[in-house]
């Protein structure tokens, strides 16, 4: 095992040095990912055949092994799937996906059938099985920002967040107005603790004064905090609150902030309107929250 282990670790060696010297050469990054499928480092192997595809998008053997890696890591997704989703609803989404493959047969170059039958795979858990379908879509309709922010999405579960990235900024440059993308695009940015990116895009989001406008504030709040900058971070948390009388995190997060900047009288009141959303929240959806 050893033995196969350094054989194909000198073959990598051998492509990366080839490909200092020839950036544009499909098939070596081909040749890299194979040898990424012989050693089973699946996710490796997809992002060299990628990149053959993109220099070469005829590269048919390309394609190919890069639909194994997929079906190779779509098999890893079977023990991770939701076992909380109802039978019934899993039923109905396994159907659906019966029913978007049988079309996909008739019609194999169908864009949306793929994108419809990758979210159906992405409800049941089925992130790899998902992202292969995604990625058939946006070959077949580059253009359409929906697909890339729905691969985004994935990539986001499967925390690619670079790869999330890039398409949700693909996903805006087709659609500048798209105030979903700028926060879940902020929101990523926030996990990699590159705050002030965040804040630039939770500030696109605001500027749209749309459904995703207190969320915005409470993220940028959270970023805010999270550089030390309390009392901007309180000014949105108060925003977030104006709008979702329910959002009991944005008090919380405003009553830590008034703690730090030693105004108790502020973090109790802050503390107050945290417990009077939860009695809210029991009063309109029921039971405890």
């Amino acid at each position: 095992m050893r033995g196969a282990r350094q054989y194909w670790r000198a073959i990598v060696t051998d492509c990366d040095a080839a490909i200092a010297l020839n950036p544009n050469d499909a098939s070596t990054y081909y040749n890299r990912g194979v040898a990424g499928i012989d050693s089973e480092q699946y996710a490796q192997a997809i992002q060299n055949f990628d990149k053959a595809l993109e220099l070469n998008p005829n590269y048919d053997e390309a394609y190919r092994n890069h639909e194994l890696c997929f079906e190779r890591l779509s098999e890893q997704d079977e023990a991770s799937v939701d076992e909380n989703i109802p039978p019934y609803v899993r039923q109905v989404r396994e159907q659906n996906i019966r029913d978007h493959s049988r079309a996909l047969k008739l019609n194999p170059n169908d864009a949306m059938t793929y994108n419809n039958r990758g979210a159906e795979y992405a409800a049941l858990g089925k992130n790899r099985a998902a992202l292969r379908d995604y990625n058939r879509a946006i070959r077949l309709a580059p253009n359409k920002s929906m697909l890339h922010k729905n691969r985004a999405l994935t990539y986001k579960r499967l925390k690619q967040y670079d790869e999330a990235i890039q398409d949700l900024s693909k996903a805006l440059a087709l659609n500048p107005n798209d105030a979903f993308a700028y926060n879940e695009r902020g929101s990523i940015y926030f996990e990699l603790e590159k705050y002030e990116q965040a804040i630039q895009d939770f500030d696109k989001v605001i500027e749209f004064k749309d459904f995703y406008e207190p969320d915005a504030y409470r993220r940028r709040g959270n970023a805010y905090l999270k550089l030390e900058q309390y009392e901007r971070a309180i000014r949105d948390y108060n925003e977030a609150v104006k709008i979702n009388l329910v959002d009991e995190e944005s008090y919380l997060n405003c009553a830590y902030c008034w703690q730090k900047l030693g105004n108790e009288a502020e973090a109790k009141a802050a503390l107050e309107g945290a417990e009077k959303t939860r009695d809210l929240r029991r009063e309109i959806f029921g039971g405890e929250q």
